[in-house]
């Protein structure tokens, strides 16, 4: 009980930039949730875009500024499964397979949702 209480921030904090801090009780359900990290790495890129604005707008063309964005973002979600599958392999050794499977299936998810919003 007293280790569910204990206060952490998310493992994945500097992959993707996520701020969460909480129990060590509800780090699970924080990694496992579906809005968790894609809103992290959207508010990054928000607030990059907000910087290029008060600094009078990013070098370049509009066109190229869409690419970088969509480049970064791109490499924020790659950052974030990356990191995922490290936790799930961390759960797998420590023979937590069910929270291992879990990490990885949301892995996979990350990719897919990348993939489609792609396509």
């Amino acid at each position: 009980r007293l280790l569910k209480s204990l206060l952490v921030k998310c493992p994945l904090h500097a992959a993707v930039a996520c701020d969460w801090r909480g129990d060590y009780g509800d780090l699970e359900s924080h990694l496992l949730s579906s809005t968790a990290h894609s809103r992290s790495s959207n508010d990054a890129a928000t607030k990059s875009r907000r910087r290029d604005d008060k600094n009078g707008g990013s070098m370049g063309s509009p066109a190229a500024s869409a690419e970088e964005e969509a480049a970064t973002t791109t490499q924020r979600i790659l950052a974030l499964a990356a990191s995922l599958k490290i936790e799930a392999n961390g759960k797998f050794e420590s023979k937590r397979f069910q929270e291992a499977q879990s990490l990885y299936t949301k892995a996979i998810q990350v990719l897919l949702q990348q993939q489609q919003q792609q396509q």
